[in-house]
């Protein structure tokens, strides 16, 4: 089902109705400030086994948590005073920051459970913005790419064309109609005491 907003300010309604399917373990989909992304509860066991199902990927495949800001970031991942103080400058931005995950993770995510990490990101779009800072908690999350939806490299997807795909398997798709995607997000590793950068993308340090 698509549900369509202004980006600049979404409807209560459709966010309203976001948060009830994130809480009866369904998946949401919209636009973020790199691609298009499914989303669930972070801790929805069923949630995230149906976004392996459709990934189609192995249990070792990595998935990111999109956060409104620090305290809901340390719900599900160990910040550090100095992870927090590098990161504060950062945020909201094009960065997914590499993090210690927390326990409560870990035995959810095969992927978290092995190398002890999750990547959190905080987007600074409005629409992704807003329906975080509502719904108080942070999403899984992981991205919609051209080849899941039968699209050459470089095509971006679209809400119809997820809906006509995956909308048999998702709660809702949240169409803003308008989306600028900045490409990659920078990925930075926070875990241990060095920062290292693991991908340069349009996040600027």
């Amino acid at each position: 089902m698509i549900e369509y907003v202004i980006p600049q300010s979404p409807d209560d309604r459709v966010l309203k109705k976001a948060y009830s399917l994130l809480d009866k373990d369904q998946i949401v989909v919209f636009p973020t400030d790199t691609n298009w992304v499914m989303t669930a509860r972070f801790n929805s066991k069923k949630a995230i086994d149906q976004l392996y199902k459709i990934k189609g990927e192995q249990k070792s495949h990595h998935f990111s948590l999109l956060c409104s800001d620090l305290s809901m970031a340390s719900e599900v991942a160990v910040i550090t005073d100095a992870s927090f103080r590098f990161m504060k400058s950062l945020i909201p931005g094009h960065f997914t920051f590499i993090l210690e995950a927390q326990r409560k993770m870990t035995k959810f995510l095969q992927a978290s459970k092995t190398d002890k990490e999750i990547g959190v990101r905080f987007p600074p779009n409005n629409l992704t913005k807003t329906l975080l800072a509502g719904y108080g908690h942070a999403l899984l999350s992981t991205n919609l790419s051209p080849k899941m939806l039968g699209l050459d490299e470089g095509f971006e997807p679209y809400g119809h064309l997820i809906d006509e795909q995956f909308g048999h398997a998702v709660g809702m798709i949240i169409d803003p109609g308008e989306y600028d995607f900045s490409g990659q997000s920078t990925v930075v590793s926070l875990v241990g005491d060095e920062v290292e950068i693991l991908r340069q993308g349009s996040g600027i340090l």
